[in-house]
C-alpha cells in the first residue's frame, strides 16, 4: 500500500539543474512541477522546472489550514483527506490505481508560529523522475 508522506517548514533547495528557477514553496501553484530532495524534512524554496523536463515533484492542490493552534496530527489528516479528494479529479484516474503516489508539504511549528497555514499536495514518482505534466494522464 501506498503511503502518503509529509513535509514541513525550513530548509533551502537549490536549484540543481540549468533552467530552473528558486521558488519560496509558498508561491508554488497547482500544476507546477519542480525538483526536491525525496528526503528533505524542510523545505522553504523548490527549483521549478517545465514539465516537459524530468522533474519530481508536480504540485495538484494548494489550501490553506483552517485551525486556530498547532496541531500537527490534524494537519496531517486535513492534508491526507484534501490531498486523496483531489487526486482522482486532477490525474484522472482512482489513486489505487495510479503508478505514483502523493505528497504534502505542510507547516511545520517554526513555520507556523511565523504565520504558515498552506498546505500543497504532490504527485511524486514511486522511483526515479516524472516527464510530462500528470494533470488527466492515465497509468
Amino acid at each position: 500500500m501506498r503511503v502518503a508522506r509529509r513535509v514541513a517548514g525550513v530548509v533551502v533547495v537549490a536549484a540543481i539543474a540549468s533552467g530552473c528557477a528558486a521558488r519560496p514553496v509558498a508561491e508554488l501553484e497547482v500544476g507546477e512541477c519542480f525538483d526536491f530532495a525525496e528526503d528533505s524534512t524542510e523545505l522553504s524554496s523548490v527549483a521549478v522546472v517545465e514539465c516537459t523536463n524530468p522533474h519530481t515533484a508536480e504540485a495538484f492542490e494548494i489550501f490553506d489550514i483552517a485551525l486556530e493552534t498547532y496541531d500537527a496530527t490534524a494537519i496531517a489528516a486535513a492534508a491526507d483527506e484534501r490531498c486523496l479528494a483531489a487526486f482522482e479529479p486532477y490525474v484522472g484516474y482512482p489513486y489505487n490505481a495510479a503508478d505514483f503516489y502523493y505528497r504534502a508539504l505542510t507547516p511545520g511549528a517554526d513555520s507556523w508560529e511565523n504565520g504558515a497555514r498552506t498546505v500543497i499536495c504532490l504527485v511524486v514518482p514511486q522511483e526515479g523522475t516524472l516527464t510530462g505534466s500528470v494533470k488527466r494522464s492515465s497509468s
